[in-house]
């Protein structure tokens, strides 16, 4: 099953992402250090599909967690 949108923005915030704005239903993180941006869209209900996932924890620099 994937995960929800509330689950990978609690990734995002444990490897230093924080919460920088929302417009819509596109809410962004920005890392404190590296300055990297990522978006995630939808309501934080919605599931993420796998393929953005993966995409975003690529970017992010992030390993994938098991079942992910």
């Amino acid at each position: 099953m994937p995960p929800k949108n509330r689950e990978v923005e609690a990734v995002l915030r444990d490897y230093g992402y924080a919460f920088k704005d929302q417009v819509g239903s596109h809410r962004h993180f920005e890392h404190s250090v590296t300055g990297l941006k990522v978006t995630i869209v939808g309501a934080p209900g919605d599931e993420m599909r796998r393929g953005t996932l993966r995409a975003l924890l690529k970017y992010a620099r992030i390993p994938r967690k098991r079942g992910w």
